[in-house]
């Protein structure tokens, strides 16, 4: 890999906002910037539905919770298939397995090449940072793409948000900057389904149009600093 330009990183959690030091400097992370400014009615309806077929908001929020802590497992797991490390279950749940080998096999399948995992990087440019998951080079291709992985579950609703749209494309611009000698001409998102009848245990969302969700992402970015600021 290029040599990196970060030298010292640490994070800090401040309720749910997450902030990377960088060098002495304090960057929100791109996930913090996304969810103190987008509005995601897809998730709110889902709420919304679950709440309705549970009964209570309380069970809802329980079945959210446990689907965020799925999605920290299968960053966990994805992160040792990738490193080249053998994928030791650390749950008795065999539908996660299942999807986790599936991954798994997907990701061996289509790579040649793995250049980073849990990558912190930097847009000191924009004045943000963010831990990307797999920079990686595809089968038949000379340059690289950055994938990320979510876990879904299986309603017609669980598929490809904007955030993810808005997430990958800051990531792959601070990765630019953090690692100028490195090509990375396109993104992805790999869906990892929860649920052991769904149709297709993994679904592949390409991305196009970088400079577009690129651009949205930094009026959000705009508005973020609009909205911590003392002025507004």
């Amino acid at each position: 890999m290029a040599t990196a330009s970060l030298q010292q990183v640490g994070v800090i959690q401040k309720d749910e906002a997450r902030f990377y030091v960088v060098d002495g400097v304090q960057y929100p992370s791109v996930t913090t910037v996304i969810s103190a400014t987008l509005v995601a009615p897809e998730l709110q309806n889902w709420r919304e539905h679950m709440a309705a077929k549970t009964g209570s908001t309380r069970a809802a929020n329980a079945i959210r919770d446990a689907a965020a802590a799925k999605g920290t497992m299968l960053h966990e797991a994805a992160a040792q298939i990738a490193q080249g490390e053998e994928f030791i279950p650390f749950t008795s749940d065999e539908t996660f397995i299942d999807g986790v080998l599936a991954f798994e096999e997907w990701l061996r399948q289509t790579t040649v090449e793995i250049l980073a995992v849990e990558q912190v990087v930097v847009s000191r440019i924009w004045g943000y940072a963010g831990r990307l998951d797999i920079v990686r080079r595809k089968t038949g291709r000379k340059t690289y793409t950055l994938t990320d992985y979510k876990t879904r579950g299986s309603s017609a609703a669980s598929g490809l948000y904007p955030a993810h749209r808005l997430q990958t494309a800051a990531y792959v611009q601070a990765f630019r900057e953090s690692f100028p000698g490195v090509r990375i001409d396109d993104r992805e998102v790999a869906l990892v389904s929860r649920e052991a009848d769904a149709d297709q245990r993994i679904r592949i969302f390409t991305l196009h149009d970088q400079p577009h969700d690129f651009t949205a992402f930094a009026n959000l970015l705009g508005v973020y600093r609009w909205l911590k600021s003392e002025h507004r």
